[in-house]
């Protein structure tokens, strides 16, 4: 019966992700037609270009790199042939090839020519840690996802990306990285000719630099593009802000039509400019913006202001700080001021903030702001603060939080675990609003991960107590210690650790 199933079914059972290689090989026994269903599973994605030329003919060392023992012939073409059509992802890593390898397959299949059909297929191609002089083996028009991490710097990469809009007509998505300085002038300027000019193009990813405004403008003219996104910039708190000049604030009105998700590097000052233009950026759902240097509370609020104003579909916002070291000194912490415009995004559905100091917001200010947010499922707010002071939450803010946020599954907070903060069991009389009796069963059905950072504790028993009753068996209670940090938190965190065995111990019972 199993003869008589559609080709696309089996394709799927064999596909499982329960399968391992070695099973596949023994399904591709079975039958011709099961074979070639398994081959093409087995060699669609290839590791390394080796693995292909190793059917054409066998391998000799030259000069330490691999390289062809003898001529080709053609049938090695037919057995090379049976295979390359079904690869549609190549992973390349480095080169251990000798120059010859490639002169030869030249020579043997078109006279000279680049085989633009070696492996017909193609449909992604990543090209890791390589010199691209031979890259125009691989860059066939059915590509439509390429990955470049050039081992060279940009003399190497700049024909490459001229040679796109004619080679490559189809991308619809483009990363470059490993590029870690600014662009040159003519660099800049191909840069801003070529992006244009793919007219498939839905997603980019670019060294952390490379977005200046003449760059940002040729992409807010592709009329495809829906995801955007740059590599961190890492910077000592002492060298400075990141380049002024990075984005544009001169975008067309017309500019970024589909774009759906940002993820870049700036300061919170620029992002408000940056946002602040018009509708460029009201399609938003998703926006990562991290900062290289410690964000004043009036940048902060001034930038959520600009989102709740210019962005306000927003679905999954993450604001956080990459600094390097982390910072050994005060600033201002964040407020309800700061914070309050976030009552505007209503339909966030993932929130993750982050900021060098703990936040000083009351309960009730981090209810408005909850209540706001019906649709979250993943809250990170703020749990590990570099500069901690003492919580303005508690640990019994969590019985009020499953009933304005039911569906959570990640939920990051520092808050006061202390004993006295520890909702009693059966309430006592008195009970304030935010002391809550335990509750008989878990509180947050969907949570998975309760991330808590470094959060001041005073007893591991009675709090693992508590937690047990309001968490779900399978959340992970995820606590956080630093090395550099004092004894005081080393005691805290033995403490915590403590609480996730007593927890793992209650679930085993």
């Amino acid at each position: 019966m199993s003869y008589s199933l559609p080709p696309e079914l089996l394709c799927q059972i064999f596909d499982s992700d329960t399968l391992q290689y070695d099973d596949q090989v023994i399904f591709a026994r079975v039958c011709k037609s099961w074979c070639d269903i398994v081959a093409s599973l087995i060699w669609k994605k290839v590791p390394n270009i080796e693995v292909l030329f190793r059917l054409l003919a066998p391998f000799t060392l030259r000069d330490e790199k691999l390289a062809f023992d003898r001529s080709l012939k053609p049938e090695d073409w037919e057995r090379f042939d049976y295979y390359a059509y079904r690869v549609h992802d190549l992973d390349q890593i480095g080169w251990s090839l000798h120059p010859s390898i490639f002169t030869e397959i030249s020579t043997s299949r078109l006279g000279g020519l680049p085989p633009s059909g070696l492996l017909p297929n193609l449909r992604r191609l990543q090209h890791y840690h390589c010199t691209f002089e031979y890259i125009d083996f691989f860059l066939h028009p059915t590509v439509t996802t390429l990955v470049l991490a050039p081992l060279t710097g940009w003399h190497s990469l700049g024909p490459v990306l001229e040679s796109l809009p004619i080679r490559t007509p189809h991308i619809a998505t483009l990363s470059i990285s490993a590029l870690a300085y600014p662009l040159t002038k003519d660099a800049e300027r191909l840069v801003t000719e070529v992006l244009p000019k793919l007219s498939s193009l839905a997603s980019i990813s670019l060294p952390s630099l490379w977005p200046t405004g003449s760059v940002v403008n040729a992409l807010a003219s592709c009329s495809s593009l829906s995801k955007l996104s740059t590599a961190p910039i890492f910077r000592n708190q002492h060298t400075g802000d990141s380049s002024p000049e990075l984005f544009s604030t001169s975008i067309s009105p017309t500019g970024f039509p589909l774009l759906s998700t940002l993820q870049t590097s700036l300061t919170f000052c620029r992002a408000t400019e940056v946002l602040s233009q018009g509708e460029q950026f009201s399609t938003l759902s998703r926006l990562l913006l991290r900062s290289p240097r410690i964000e004043i509370p009036q940048e902060y609020g001034a930038l959520l202001t600009a989102l709740s104003n210019y962005c306000p579909d927003l679905e999954h916002l993450a604001l956080c700080i990459t600094l390097f070291p982390r910072p050994t000194y005060h600033s201002d912490c964040l407020t309800y001021r700061e914070l309050s415009p976030l009552r505007h995004l209503t339909r966030l559905q993932t929130l993750s903030l982050q900021h060098t100091n703990s936040f000083q917001l009351g309960p009730e200010d981090f209810i408005t702001i909850i209540r706001a947010l019906p649709s979250l499922t993943e809250l990170d707010f703020n749990p590990i603060p570099y500069i901690k002071t003492t919580p303005t939450l508690n640990i019994s803010i969590l019985s009020i939080l499953r009933d304005l946020c039911p569906n959570l599954r990640f939920l990051g907070l520092y808050l006061d675990a202390r004993e006295q903060y520890i909702p009693p069991h059966p309430p006592s009389e008195g009970e304030g609003r935010f002391d809550r009796p335990m509750p008989e069963l878990s509180e947050f059905p969907h949570l998975k991960v309760f991330k808590v950072g470094m959060s001041p504790i005073s007893s591991p028993a009675k709090l693992a107590t508590y937690l047990c009753r309001l968490l779900p068996h399978s959340c992970n209670l995820i606590s956080t210690w630093d090395e550099d940090e004092g004894e005081e938190d080393r005691e805290a965190a033995q403490k915590w650790g403590e609480v996730v065995g007593l927890i793992r111990a209650a679930k085993q019972v």
